[in-house]
């Protein structure tokens, strides 16, 4: 035991010497399974570098793929790790059609070393063109995440990894024309990746690709974000500790000097690209120099406003700025936060020093400062995010609720309601409420869905609460006057037109009724763990389809428990008997429903 202490401490000491932690490279060229996996994506003619690939499918040969996944790797550029994540994960999804039928793994790779394209075919002894592999700078150097542009050791100009998604993204109805849609998922740093490329890109506005394919872009555990204008976090939204699930942050204001409420300006940084978008301007580029603690790069702001030139052309800073918010928001854009991801940024685990620090102390509350952030600039417009069950790991990310339904489902049941600012006056009644933690707004749904009572719900954005209701709303439904009602403020009522059935199946959704990209059900890799997951955001639970045991009599049935407690021995045996008879029914109901969404 005390061996396992002395070396931890030493791991902590040796990150917490760091603002930022270089990891060891785990690029491999040639890959593992180059024989089946490997795949060059175009970066321009035969002459240009290309991006490696590890694909589950040989490319235009499959035309039997509808569904194209891309997975971006973290800061040690393990490809094949991501790639066999999701593969696997692909694999457990249905047993009677399976998904691996259907869908195309993709994972390219941003190489930090060597590698021509014979090397990575293992193709020797078979005629290639004589390519060499982009190259994005070194295994100590994060700019790649940021949009930097590739071999910069040569004369030639090279491609930025925006541009390299870009490709893919074109690449992908070309070599699998069968392919319907794509989801783009990035962990970590390729979290950040991602997070930047949806502001940037052409590629994913109004939710379609520059081909015309539904994008759905998933960005997991980020450890920070490029904010759309100079608002930071508050201070108190922002302290050096765990804050939990349920942080929320109320207020964001424009860092200055000597305020006791606004965030540090860092010396005038704070809103320096990449942490903002500060200094992209063709004027500011060409001079700026980005540090992010003790590194320095004099080129990722030019190479990042030479890629916005080339894709969104405007005549000043202003212009781009407003034109990069509504690109954003015209976005299918998803985020996945860790439940338990809160070691703290100032121990070297993510970027420590000031400028991000602005955005929260760990990588749980930045996510969650900037989910309320996203409320506040963009009146109207309500992030889609969620929570699963673990700290920074990505099988837990991976294998999340909220990843199969965004991954695999077209048309997620949270995109079917609508809303309506406030609370309507006429409710109805109310089937169950969840008022213990904070929810996101697709766990809302969630429960309503799977309950057979509830068609409507009031959901508090602020707090995460929301009261299921029986009431069929409509948009001519008015609302109670946040004047008379001030706690309405942060409510909005969340409905599907009378008549539709719900979204979700039910126990025997494997018969038949299953989803609307197919017949199917999702499996994961611990009916129990996601059990427990759910139990864990707040130990509430909606009543199960099928369990016909109305609010009313669960509190019957609980007043009767407590009058057991005064009657007779036996009576009280019987109580509890009954009691933990009906528990059991509802948690196999529970059980059934969760295997077969």
């Amino acid at each position: 035991m005390g061996l396992r202490w002395a070396l931890l401490s030493c791991c902590l000491f040796s990150l917490g010497t760091s603002k930022y932690w270089a990891p060891y490279s785990q690029f491999r060229c040639p890959p593992e399974r180059f024989h089946t996996d490997a795949a060059m994506i175009p970066l321009g003619d035969s002459r240009d570098p290309f991006l490696p690939a590890l694909v589950s499918k040989p490319p235009g040969e499959s035309p039997q793929a509808q569904l194209a996944i891309v997975v971006v790797h973290g800061a040690p550029r393990e490809v094949e790790a991501y790639f066999h994540s999701v593969l696997h994960h692909v694999r457990t999804q249905q047993e009677e059609a399976p998904q691996e039928w259907k869908t195309v793994v993709i994972a390219p790779g941003f190489a930090d070393k060597p590698c021509t394209s014979e090397q990575w075919l293992n193709a020797t002894n078979q005629k290639r063109t004589n390519q060499t592999a982009a190259i994005f700078g070194s295994i100590e150097e994060p700019w790649w995440m940021f949009g930097a542009r590739a071999d910069r050791n040569t004369t030639r100009h090279g491609i930025s990894t925006f541009g390299a998604l870009d490709a893919t993204m074109q690449w992908v109805p070309k070599e699998y024309p069968g392919v319907q849609r794509i989801v783009v998922f990035g962990f970590s740093a390729g979290g950040q990746l991602l997070m930047r490329w949806a502001i940037m890109s052409p590629e994913g506005e109004r939710g379609v690709t520059s081909a015309g394919l539904p994008l759905r872009i998933i960005v997991g555990s980020a450890s920070s974000f490029a904010y759309l204008s100079q608002k930071r976090p508050v201070q108190n939204c922002t302290p050096d500790r765990d804050t939990g699930p349920g942080h929320r942050c109320n207020g964001f204001r424009v860092p200055h000097n000597g305020s006791r409420i606004a965030a540090s300006p860092c010396h005038g940084d704070f809103d320096s690209y990449p942490f903002g978008l500060s200094g992209l301007d063709a004027a500011s580029a060409s001079t700026g120099v980005v540090e992010l603690g003790e590194r320095r790069d004099e080129r990722l702001l030019d190479d990042v406003s030479d890629y916005l030139n080339q894709t969104l052309p405007v005549d000043d800073t202003e212009d781009m700025q407003s034109a990069l918010k509504a690109r954003f928001r015209s976005k299918d854009v998803r985020f996945l936060h860790g439940r338990k991801d809160v070691v703290s940024c100032s121990v070297g685990v993510c970027f420590g020093y000031c400028p991000p620090m602005t955005q929260g102390a760990n990588r749980l509350q930045r996510g969650l400062n900037f989910m309320d952030y996203l409320r506040d600039e963009l009146p109207g417009y309500e992030p889609r995010f969620a929570l699963y069950d673990t700290g920074h790991w990505r099988i837990g990310a991976i294998s999340s609720f909220s990843f199969s339904v965004w991954a695999f489902e077209a048309n997620p049941a949270e995109d079917m309601y609508k809303a309506k600012e406030g609370v309507v006056v006429d409710e109805g009644n109310t089937t169950f409420y969840h008022n213990n933690t904070f929810f996101p707004l697709q766990t809302c749904v969630y429960f309503c869905e799977t309950d057979p009572n509830c068609k409507s719900f009031a959901y508090d954005s602020y707090s995460g609460y929301c009261f299921l209701k029986d009431k069929c709303v409509s948009a001519d439904d008015p609302v109670i006057s946040p004047d008379a009602f001030p706690a309405s403020r942060n409510f909005k009522t969340y409905y599907k037109p009378c008549g539709e059935q719900p979204s979700v199946p039910g126990p025997k959704a494997s018969e038949g009724s299953g989803s609307r990209g197919g017949t199917h059900s999702l499996k994961f890799f611990s009916t129990d763990g996601r059990q427990q997951e759910l139990e864990r955001a707040g130990g509430v639970r909606a009543v199960p389809a099928g369990a016909d045991v109305p609010y009313k009599l669960l509190a019957a049935a609980a007043l009767a428990a407590m009058a057991a407690l005064f009657s007779v021995a036996a009576v009280r045996r019987q109580s509890w008997a009954s009691l933990l008879e009906r528990r059991s029914q509802v948690q196999e109901s529970d059980r059934a429903q969760l295997i077969s969404f």
